[in-house]
Parts: C-alpha cells; structure tokens; sequence
C-alpha cells in the first residue's frame, strides 16, 4: 500500500527538511500552508527535481480558521489514505507579558494548540475508520518544558501539545496508532542565523545549550524520521528533546 503523509507548515525550513525525509523514503506528501507561503513551497519543491509530480500535493490551510480546517479534513477523508501526520505549523510573537492582548493570545492558541487538536483528530479518525497503523508526530519546543520570557502563550500551547501527545498515545494505542513529539532548541535556519549568530544570543542562549550549537532543520528531520518509522514501534505518548542539553540543567 502506498504511504501518504500529511505535513503542515511545509514551507518552513524545518518543513522542507522533513518533506524532503519523506519524499526520499518513497511516501506520497500532502504539504499544507497557509496561502502567503504558497511559493516559498513551491520553489522548494522544484528545487528538488520530483521525478514524479504526483509523490506531491499542496494545499493552502490556515490552521487560525476553525471552519477552514474542519472542511479540508472531510475533504482529506474523501481523498487520501493517511498513514502518518506531522504536525508543524505553529506561531511564536515575541513580547512582555503586560503587553499582551486577548486578539494575540487567541491567535497564538488558536494555532499551536486549537488547530492542531482539530487537524489530528480528523486525521486520527480517518485512521481508525480504515484501520491504519499509523503515526502522528508533533512538533514541540524545549520551551514547552521550560519557559523563556517573551513568549507565555507559545510556552502554554506548546506545553500543551506535549501533553496532547501522551494523552492520545494512551488512547489511541489501542487503534495501534503511534503518537509522539518532537521539542527541539533553537533551530538555526537562513533566515534566523542573523539573530541566532548576534552577540545577545550567543551570550544569552547559545551558552545555554551544552553541546554549544544551534540545531539545524536536518536534527528535527532526523527524529521525525525516527519516530515514523518502524525503528520506533515501541514508542509512543513521548516527548524526543532535540536540544544539545538546554533542559537537562
């Protein structure tokens, strides 16, 4: 049987890596992203010379629009044999605590946390329906585990997600549906290695991290790959930290 994974947040670097992962490992991709993005995905994917154009489908999804999301899961459930989800779209807004409004804080939730619950649990009953094996896998942060400053509602959602994931790999186990996730550190891509390389974060986080650097998009690739594969049919309801260390201290 054909594998078909189903990728949100495609477009961000983390996201290529993982399509890429995918592609390689001979699944059919449906790559979803929010409109504005459509390019930044469309390039990549022919960057990568796809012999076959139909391993890959794109799909604008804004995961901030609850009805959007709810209508492009009956679509999914119509069209494709799901066998794996990875969930990576989110969002990070930078500022105080005593500067946050409710328009912020909902947009925030409504798409690390409220999004994410609805697209899973389409996709998780499109499993079970067809009697899938299959994998969700969510990508988490380290800030889901311990806080920094600047950032309360991602610190709440992405904790959240953590838990999500233990509470639907306790219920799903018996589906044999395998769900995990993945909290990486800082991830070092083009277009944030300008603030990841400036002294204030060199000083004020790079030291944080044991093995002293960034992760890149291929170290979050890895444990996605990892944890989709049978290599990891044990595992599930945890949290893989990708983060040289930072939340063992």
């Amino acid at each position: 049987m054909e594998k078909t994974v189903l990728i949100t947040g495609a477009a961000s670097e983390i996201g290529q890596a993982i399509l890429r992962r995918f592609l390689v490992n001979g699944y059919q991709v449906i790559a979803t992203e929010v409109e504005f993005q459509r390019k930044t995905l469309e390039d990549c994917i022919r960057s990568m010379s796809i012999d076959d154009q139909q391993m890959i489908k794109f799909y604008s999804l804004d995961l901030e629009k609850d009805e959007e999301v709810l209508q492009f899961s009956e679509y999914l459930k119509d069209t494709y044999t799901i066998s794996a989800l990875v969930n990576i779209a989110g969002i990070n807004i930078l500022k105080n605590f005593f500067d946050w409004n409710v328009e912020e804080l909902r947009k925030v939730v409504d798409i690390n946390w409220i999004g994410t619950f609805l697209l899973t649990k389409a996709v998780a009953e499109s499993m079970v329906a067809k009697s899938i094996a299959g994998t969700i896998t969510t990508i988490s942060s380290q800030h889901g585990i311990v806080v920094n400053k600047e950032r309360v509602p991602y610190c709440i959602s992405k904790a959240s997600l953590i838990h999500l994931t233990k509470v639907l790999g306790l219920e799903l186990a018996p589906y044999n549906i395998r769900v995990n996730c993945v909290s990486p550190t800082y991830v070092k891509t083009d277009k944030n290695s300008h603030i990841l390389n400036s002294n204030r974060y060199i000083d004020e986080e790079l030291v944080k991290i044991p093995l002293n650097r960034y992760a890149i998009p291929d170290d979050v690739a890895d444990a996605v790959e990892f944890l989709t594969s049978p290599a990891s049919k044990m595992i599930t309801g945890h949290n893989l930290v990708v983060d040289g260390g930072w939340t063992i201290q």
